[in-house]
């Protein structure tokens, strides 16, 4: 269970994040995980254009999730991990 993936603001837009997430999906693949779920602020555009791009698809909104400021949270899944299996 990993809480929180983030990039520092000025290390973004250098691939740091999709790394990172992909050696995160790796590594769960070859420990036999079948899949992935995670929620992202709904207004983090560049977060989810990323989850997106690595198959991920929102499944579900959860209004007013987050408590500073009553923001939506998406819910995301990744439904197969096998093509991450090295």
């Amino acid at each position: 269970h990993i809480t929180n993936i983030a990039v520092a603001p000025d290390h973004r837009r250098r691939g740091y994040g999709r790394r990172i997430l992909e050696e995160l999906l790796r590594r769960a693949a070859n420990r036999g995980l079948v899949c992935s779920t995670l929620e992202v602020r709904a207004s983090n555009h560049p977060a989810l254009g990323l989850y997106e791009s690595l198959g991920y698809q929102t499944v579900a909104r959860r209004k007013r999730y987050y408590p500073d400021n009553q923001e939506d949270a998406l819910v995301l899944w990744l439904y197969d991990l096998t093509p991450w299996k090295t």
